[in-house]
């Protein structure tokens, strides 16, 4: 069956190009999961304890509503506004610099970890295309704009707080950007920037954003509540279910990770509890070796599951998974003994689907030892485990395993525009699921040996 989300994707790439048309995204329960303020509650060094312990007691019912709300993403209008008011006054007096010290904070500690990762591929979609993609929320600016920053995402519509002399006034510093001023302030932005809005797109969750929906020619609902679920359908809209599966003991996980590591495992096995791994490819892991395994790293997962896929050979010890820090000679030794060599692609794990820049490190590895170098492709792990989460969930990991690449003749400048090139090859599978060239998918929950059983022949 076709998933949902990379139809889509598809529909934007063979779409018209050009900044002319936008995108439009909303951001609570649509680009991230769930309500980014409660990460703002939780956070160390802002004084929103004492905004909730005021909250409660004078407001009581008002949280009550509130927390309702958000539990069925769909707070009413006058609540979201009694709320703003209530936080608007707390701030008044304090500096500015406390909320843009500790934004980049929040989301690299909590809200990274919830990015809806198919919307992060529409997002992606739209730039690749050269659209002009917009973040639109009733959130403010200290909310949403690290997370347009790591996105890539240039234009910001949001509820501002009035700052005068790096000091909150406890006032707005425009309209809030909920319901028709949310759609009107879409209309402004198209009218200033020559956007064709009946060729644009705009993506939500809740029902008052269907005014901001109605702006444009191609609306979609993201994992909907009822009230635009049961809209959305009546209005033929795009409605695309990019949420998450279910929650995994957080128990489970860790007994998995130390079986996979303390004994083999039984023929058909997998010693990652609920997770399915979709593999296209998968011929490549054993076609030649040695190899450097190029793979990003999103997820504490990524190791079990090249683990899997590799089978006998990593509990073997035929495979050297490469740590940060590793001396890289140790690495060209076991290549010149025939054993292959898994590595990560960046220096350090992305807060996003999109890789960082890539290190040379594998390059360097793969030119001295004369090997190729393969690269794989892990796609959705982050729903299942993202960083600084406990728990898994169950679902399915789709990895896509690239042709061997033969960059044993590159000289220094062509390993690098070489470098940038397999970048990019990583980031356009993770937008659209494809490998370059033609190969038979493969699925099933693997075991390690029934894995390297059909790797040979897919």
């Amino acid at each position: 069956m076709t998933d949902p989300t990379d139809s889509h994707i598809t529909e934007i790439l063979r779409g018209p190009d050009g900044p002319h048309i936008a995108a439009f995204f909303d951001f609570d329960g649509t680009l991230v999961d769930g309500l980014s303020f409660t990460a703002f509650l939780r956070r160390p060094g802002l004084p929103s304890k004492a905004l909730l312990g005021g909250l409660l007691r004078t407001r009581p019912i008002l949280f009550w509503r509130l927390a309702r709300g958000a539990l069925r993403a769909e707070p009413s209008d006058d609540d979201v506004r009694a709320a703003y008011d209530l936080v608007l006054g707390f701030w008044c007096g304090h500096r500015e610099e406390i909320l843009q010290r500790h934004a980049h904070e929040v989301f690299a500690l909590d809200l990274a970890a919830r990015l809806r990762h198919g919307t992060w591929s529409f997002v992606q979609a739209h730039r690749r295309k050269g659209h002009t993609v917009v973040l639109v929320s009733s959130a403010t600016r200290y909310q949403i704009a690290p997370a347009a920053d790591e996105l890539g995402i240039d234009h910001l519509l949001c509820s501002e707080m009035e700052v005068e002399e790096g000091t909150f006034t406890g006032r707005l510093g425009g309209p809030l950007l909920r319901g028709k001023a949310k759609a009107s302030a879409v209309g402004e932005f198209a009218a200033s920037r020559g956007i064709d809005l009946r060729a644009s797109h705009a993506y939500a969750d809740t029902a008052d954003d269907v005014p901001f929906l109605e702006t444009v020619g191609h609306p979609c609902a993201i994992c909907p509540a009822d009230g635009l679920s049961s809209l959305a359908a009546e209005r033929g809209w795009a409605c695309l279910p990019v949420s998450r599966g279910p929650l995994v003991r957080p128990g489970h996980r860790g007994r998995t990770m130390r079986r996979l590591k303390r004994r083999p495992m039984a023929d058909g096995e997998s010693p990652l509890a609920g997770i399915r791994l979709r593999v296209d490819g998968a011929r490549f892991l054993s076609e030649r070796r040695p190899v450097v395994f190029l793979l990003n790293h999103r997820s504490p997962l990524d190791p079990a599951v090249i683990a899997e896929l590799l089978g006998p050979d990593h509990r073997h010890g035929d495979v050297l998974f490469m740590g940060r820090g590793a001396e890289p000679g140790i690495a060209v030794d076991r290549l010149s003994r025939g054993h292959s060599v898994v590595i990560a692609s960046e220096r350090t794990r992305s807060l996003t689907p999109m890789p960082g820049p890539f290190a040379n490190t594998a390059f360097l590895i793969a030119r001295s030892a004369g090997v190729p170098v393969v690269p794989v492709v892990i796609r959705d792990i982050d729903c299942l485990l993202p960083c600084n989460t406990a728990a898994a969930r169950a679902g399915t990991v789709h990895v896509v395993v690239h042709e061997p690449m033969d960059i044993t003749g590159d000289d220094a400048v062509e390993a690098s525009t070489r470098i940038e090139e397999v970048r990019r090859l990583y980031v356009d599978t993770l937008i659209t699921g494809s490998p370059s060239s033609p190969v038979k998918p493969v699925t099933a929950v693997l075991g390690a040996a029934s894995a390297r059983g059909r790797a040979g022949g897919a």
